[in-house]
């Protein structure tokens, strides 16, 4: 499958995550309604980790890092307050931030990597890999520095495409515990990535995150409150 095909899976993962997060979170659950927002939950998981990998074969195939980190980087302001409104319940909120901070200073960090291994940037470039990862603690980005830890391996391990994906799992499971566990399940789909792009209108994906944000808000405000 393409890496349209993979972006698709990760947004439908991801869609019903926040679907629960967004919608059922806030709301007064009986045992069953209970165990059906845990198991969108689950689903979900799988949908950082991918869209990790997807950041990583992103990186490799641009043409222009530049220009690759400069639409991370409007999107993850665009869909700041889409982002805390859905999933926080406030307008702003500085407490998390959106996942965009995340895989924009994960890029950054492979970049950096990627320049001081070409020789194109002296050793001392660590620093900025340093400072991503404070960066991304202290924002309290999602996933936060062990985000930006998994796109690091990822991009090392990239040659075997199924380990990279199983070592960024582990990580999330060795910071975060059993509940992400059902990430591996991403490692199937990934194991049928044939390394095309595919469907070329990368600004719908870009998009999709800070609209049904906004979508599931208004559901959940007008017809669940």
């Amino acid at each position: 499958m393409s890496g349209s095909t993979l972006k698709i899976i990760a947004v439908i993962a991801m869609q019903i995550d926040h679907t629960a997060a967004a919608t059922l979170r806030f709301m007064s659950l009986t045992q069953q309604q209970a165990d059906i927002y845990y198991f969108m939950r689950d689903i979900g998981r799988m949908a950082f980790p991918m869209f990790c990998y997807l950041c990583v074969e992103g990186f490799l195939h641009t043409s222009d890092v530049k220009k690759y980190l400069t639409r991370l980087g409007i999107f993850a302001l665009v869909s700041e307050i889409p982002y805390d409104l859905a999933i926080r319940g406030k307008v702003l909120e500085f407490g998390h931030q959106n996942v965009f901070f995340t895989l924009f200073l994960g890029v950054v960090t492979i970049w950096v990597v990627d320049l001081i291994k070409k020789r194109k940037l002296p050793e001392t470039g660590y620093v900025v890999v340093l400072i991503s990862l404070m960066a991304a603690w202290m924002l309290k980005t999602d996933y936060a520095y062990t985000g930006v830890l998994v796109i690091l391996v990822m991009y090392l391990l990239r040659k075997s495409r199924i380990l990279a994906f199983l070592a960024g799992c582990g990580l999330l499971w060795l910071f975060y515990g059993d509940g992400e566990l059902p990430a591996l399940v991403g490692t199937v789909f990934v194991a049928f990535y044939n390394g095309t792009r595919g469907w070329k209108h990368k600004y719908l994906f870009y998009a999709f995150y800070p609209t049904h944000l906004l979508v599931l808000t208004a559901v959940r405000e007008l017809f669940l409150r």
